[in-house]
C-alpha cells in the first residue's frame, strides 16, 4: 500500500510540473504574438468582422451613405423622373366607360359596351356635338367621363370613326384663343376629331367661332370662297389696299341683294403664313329691313396660322369697319393645365 500512494504522488506532481510549464509557454506565445511589429496581417485580422448593425450605419455614414439612401437607391420609382408632372404626355387611357389610344398622330375612343348604340329610341341623334363652357372642362371630361347618357349617345352615334374606333382631338394640343379687347370665349363645341372655340363680342348681335383645320383643309376653304364669285355676275373688280394692306375687291349681284367681297393680304412678322382675310358686305337688298352698310361688313372671315396650327375665325355682325390692327389681333394659345395627366 505504501508503494502504491507514492506511485500515484509522484504522478500528480509530474502532471502539475507539465500543467504550469505549458501554460507559461501559452502566455509566452501569446505575449509576442500581441506585441509583435509584422507588416504581414495575422489570419483573425484578414478576416471581414461580423460588426454589430450600429457600427455597420456608423462607417457608412462616414462614407456619405445612409440608410434612407439605401431605401432610396433600392426602391422601385413610383414615377418617371425624366420630366416634370405638369409635361406628362397623355397617351391610352381608360375609363369606366371606354378606352383610349393613339394609332400614328390620331387618338381612337372605343367604348367597352361597343360602338354602336343599338337603342331604338334616340333622341340626341339629331345632335352632333358635345358643347362645354371651357378648354378646361372639355379635356377633364374625356379623361374622367364625365358625361350624360345623352352625350355619351352623341358620341357614339355622330362622331365620325372608321376601324380603329371613334376619332378624338388630340389632349396634348388644345389652345385657347387670343382675342382682341371686347371679345371672349363663350364655349367650346366638341365635334370628335376636331372642336370650335365660340366667342362674343360686347353687343348682342356680336359673335363667332375658331376652327381648327390643317393647312390643306384651311387653302381649300379659301379657294372655295373665291371660286363662289364665278357664279354671280362681277359688276366691279378693284386692286387697290385696304388700311395699308392689299386687297382685290370685288362687287357683284344675286336674286336679292347686290353684295361685295373684300379680300385681303396681311403679312406678318411673328407668323410663317400671311393672314388671309374675307369680308362680305351686303350693299343693297330687296328687304327694306334687311341692314346695308358699305363700310361695315355682315361677316369677316380670318384664315391665321399661329402656334404652327392652321384655322379660321369667322365674326358675325361686327359693329364697327374692321383695322388690320384689330383682324391680326384674332390668334391662339396653347392650353396649359397641371391638373389632369394620363400617362400611356
Amino acid at each position: 500500500m505504501k508503494k502504491t500512494n507514492l506511485f500515484y504522488l509522484l504522478l500528480i506532481i509530474t502532471g502539475l510540473i507539465l500543467f504550469s510549464a505549458c501554460k507559461k509557454t501559452t502566455d509566452k506565445i501569446d505575449s509576442e504574438s500581441a506585441t509583435s511589429n509584422h507588416d504581414t496581417p495575422t489570419v483573425q485580422e484578414s478576416v471581414i468582422p461580423n460588426d454589430e448593425p450600429q457600427t455597420i450605419q456608423e462607417s457608412l455614414s462616414q462614407n456619405g451613405v445612409t440608410q434612407e439612401s439605401i431605401l432610396l437607391e433600392t426602391a422601385e420609382p413610383e414615377t418617371q423622373p425624366d420630366e416634370p408632372a405638369e409635361t406628362i404626355h397623355i397617351g391610352s387611357f381608360s375609363t369606366d366607360a371606354y378606352t383610349v389610344t393613339q394609332v400614328s398622330d390620331q387618338y381612337y375612343l372605343n367604348f367597352l359596351d361597343g360602338n354602336d348604340d343599338s337603342a331604338e329610341s334616340n333622341p340626341s341623334l339629331s345632335i352632333t356635338t358635345v358643347f362645354f363652357p371651357s378648354v378646361a372642362s372639355m379635356k377633364h371630361a374625356i379623361l374622367t367621363n364625365s358625361f350624360s347618357k345623352a352625350e355619351l349617345q352623341i358620341i357614339k352615334n355622330s362622331f365620325s370613326k372608321n376601324e380603329n374606333g371613334i376619332m378624338i382631338c388630340d389632349l396634348n394640343r388644345l389652345y385657347e384663343p387670343v382675342l382682341p379687347e371686347g371679345y371672349t370665349l363663350d364655349g367650346v363645341t366638341w365635334e370628335g376629331a376636331g372642336y370650335e372655340l365660340k366667342i362674343k363680342g360686347n353687343e348682342a348681335s356680336e359673335g363667332g367661332y375658331i376652327q381648327f383645320r390643317n393647312q390643306d383643309t384651311w387653302d381649300s376653304v379659301y379657294r372655295y370662297e373665291m371660286e363662289q364669285l364665278t357664279k354671280f355676275e362681277i359688276l366691279q373688280h378693284e386692286s387697290s389696299t385696304y388700311d395699308g394692306a392689299s386687297s382685290e375687291t370685288y362687287v357683284y349681284t344675286t336674286g336679292a341683294a347686290k353684295l361685295k367681297d373684300v379680300y385681303l393680304t396681311i403679312p406678318s412678322e411673328n407668323r410663317s403664313t400671311p393672314t388671309k382675310v374675307i369680308m362680305h358686305y351686303c350693299l343693297e337688298h330687296s328687304d327694306p329691313e334687311y341692314s346695308v352698310s358699305d363700310t361695315i361688313p355682315r361677316t369677316v372671315e380670318i384664315y391665321v396660322e399661329d402656334n404652327g396650327q392652321h384655322f379660321k375665325v369667322l365674326i358675325l355682325s361686327p359693329t364697327t369697319a374692321p383695322t388690320v390692327e384689330w383682324l391680326s389681333s384674332f390668334g391662339i394659345t396653347p392650353y396649359v393645365d397641371n391638373a389632369d395627366h394620363v400617362t400611356a
